[in-house]
């Protein structure tokens, strides 16, 4: 996953005696995916292809206990090659992202990343690690976790741990970011709009729309909105979505492309349910917006109003077709 998860700024491993092996955890879920191969041995072999610049298709891992996996990278933290650096944290990234994950393998793997994090004297290492974890879940962060994040903040505040913040939910960082954002840290504002802050969800919607007719992609402006996960966010995707514009173009290197198809590319990474799978980008879209309408005839019972220190439920509602649509963000 090296820099595939939220790299909106724009992964370390050999054995040091100040970075202790985790122990691995059980996993009564782990019978979903049948440990067939040696966990050291895999590792091994994946980085010794990283050191003759081969590339890695996680073959050797894929039938290893991910948890075993997890403490076997440990010893490549502090490796003098980056290459073998950046292979144990792509491989600890895949390992954790799988679809029989469990929640335990996930939890484990953010305590890998934290401790590249808060230990690695390389700083690159560091902040591929705290971007590996900016694409994990709230709910995967324990509130330990989210207190490590919040002291990792203090030391470094801005870039990518902002972002962590918001994604995390690190409710004690919210007024660092908000002095932040008022100072015009983009990533500050991301993240206090991911925690549900008004100020800063109305900020980031402003921003993105003021992009909508320049010449060029909207890949990056529609990712901001995906990434801060809010309803009035989502409803501004949807507008793209069943949208019939085309970017303006911008020649010679930039054609013009359909809003629809950027829209669709986020929506399916946080909408639960969210329609895909292997067709022509029009027979997707079509399909997708078919199944919006199909949630728009949907009748559910309105969600309780959020009490004095909570967030609001993740359901939007918005009018499509005559109807309310009730769509479940992922968190």
């Amino acid at each position: 996953m090296r820099r595939t998860l939220l790299a909106l700024t724009l992964c370390a491993w050999a054995v040091s005696p100040t970075f202790a092996v985790a122990p691995v955890v059980a996993d009564a879920a782990q019978a979903v995916a049948p440990v067939v191969a040696d966990a050291a041995q895999a590792v091994a072999e994946e980085m010794e292809e990283a050191r003759r610049h081969k590339g890695s298709f996680h073959e050797k891992v894929s039938a290893a206990s991910p948890l075993e996996v997890l403490a076997e990278l440990r010893k490549y933290i502090n490796d003098p090659d980056k290459r073998v650096r950046i292979r144990a944290l792509d491989l600890a990234g895949w390992v954790s992202h799988q679809k029989h994950t469990t929640r335990n393998v996930r939890q484990q793997a953010i305590r890998f990343f934290l401790d590249v994090a808060s230990t690695n004297l390389d700083g690159d290492t560091r902040d591929d690690a705290v971007r590996s974890l900016t694409g994990f879940s709230r709910a995967d962060f324990t509130g330990q976790m989210r207190q490590e994040i919040y002291q990792l903040l203090q030391k470094s505040p801005s870039g990518n741990l902002a972002l962590l913040a918001g994604v995390a939910d690190v409710r004690a960082a919210a007024p660092q970011l908000r002095k932040l954002a008022d100072s015009g840290n983009w990533n500050a504002q991301l993240a206090l709009a991911r925690m549900g802050d008004p100020m800063a969800i109305q900020y980031v919607i402003a921003k993105v729309e003021g992009v909508e007719n320049r010449p060029g992609r909207l890949d990056k402006p529609l990712h901001y909105l995906a990434f801060i996960r809010q309803p009035q966010a989502v409803e501004v995707l949807l507008k793209y979505l069943f949208s019939d514009e085309r970017t303006a173009p911008s020649p010679p290197d930039v054609g013009s492309s359909p809003h629809a198809s950027f829209a669709f590319d986020e929506l399916k990474g946080i909408i639960e349910g969210f329609p895909d799978g292997i067709a022509g980008r029009d027979v997707l879209i079509a399909r997708a917006r078919q199944w919006v309408a199909q949630q728009v005839a949907q009748q559910i019972a309105p969600q309780p109003a959020a009490t004095a220190g909570q967030q609001a439920p993740a359901t939007i509602q918005t009018t499509r077709s005559g109807g309310v649509a009730n769509l479940k963000i992922k968190r």
